[in-house]
């Protein structure tokens, strides 16, 4: 049974691969130009910024211009690879996927010949680049590289790392986005285990793949583990502040759907009259 609400902001939780993208390496090898050096880290801190500030006309302006100067660094240098994330990370958030791709492309052929194959720093490209094939429904571009990245990362960092999970909520959300609902309620326990081992039973966190993994067991027709999930969820949304968010809709009408479903038609009449009220604000 698929859920009837839409399933929006998959994939964008990426968080992980803006963060990792807009993160500045300042460090560099070799010896440029100190004022070369500066003048890098100038346009890319006030890229940041107005990336920051939702200003992404100025942010590409900025990092453009830094990639400019990195481009004349070594070709191994840190601050190369930054450049081309970080205006790939900007093309991408824009909408503009032809001009950010051969961006994320170089800086992962560079990573792989430069810092070797099982470097942490290339699981984060591989996952933006897998993000932007996921916008565009790319689905044997995107698992490759998520399942590269995650060799990575389990090998770098474990098994049961936050870092792995992130890889592995991605690769729940195309299972989702493909009515994979096995995979995805595969993916979304795992990460609901890691994070429950690493932060605690109710950490903010957990709610994300809980609400995720209540779509998944509803969709197959597991009512009872759907209402434990997104009861769980519920719960910890219940201690957010002011929880106006997409995410909160998502939670609010999958529960509300699935207590319909389950003939909990008070309960479900409360979470969607709430879900109307979170949509207005929205």
């Amino acid at each position: 049974m698929k859920p009837k609400f839409l399933l929006t902001g998959l994939g964008r939780g990426k968080a992980l691969a803006t963060a990792a993208c807009l993160a500045l390496c300042l460090g560099f090898t070799g010896p440029p130009a100190l004022a070369q050096k500066d003048v890098w880290a100038a346009f890319s801190i006030n890229g940041v910024e107005a990336f920051d500030r939702g200003d992404f006309v100025e942010a590409l302006d900025e990092f453009a211009q830094a990639l400019v100067i990195a481009r004349g660094f070594e070709h191994s240098d840190q601050r190369l690879i930054t450049s081309l994330s970080n205006l790939g990370m900007v093309y991408h958030r824009m909408g503009f996927f032809d001009e950010a791709e051969p961006l994320y492309q170089e800086a992962i052929r560079i990573q792989t010949s430069t810092l070797g194959p099982g470097n942490p720093d290339l699981s984060a490209t591989l996952t933006s680049l897998a993000d932007l094939y996921m916008g565009q429904e790319r689905w044997d571009d995107t698992l490759p590289l998520l399942n590269q990245a995650l060799a990575i990362r389990e090998a770098a960092a474990g098994a049961n790392h936050p870092f792995t999970a992130l890889v592995v909520f991605t690769l729940g959300e195309v299972a989702l986005a493909q009515e994979n609902w096995g995979q995805a309620v595969a993916m979304f326990s795992r990460v609901v285990a890691i994070r429950q081992q690493t932060f605690g039973p109710v950490h903010q966190s957990l709610i994300y793949p809980l609400t995720r993994l209540g779509i998944s067991l509803y969709a197959l027709g597991n009512l009872d583990q759907a209402e434990m999930w997104f009861t769980q969820a519920l719960a910890i949304w219940s201690t957010v502040p002011l929880p106006v968010s997409p995410e909160y809709l998502m939670t609010l009408e999958g529960a509300a759907e699935l207590f319909r479903a389950a003939g909990q038609a008070d309960r479900a009449q409360e979470l969607e009259a709430t879900a109307n009220e979170i949509r207005e604000l929205l």
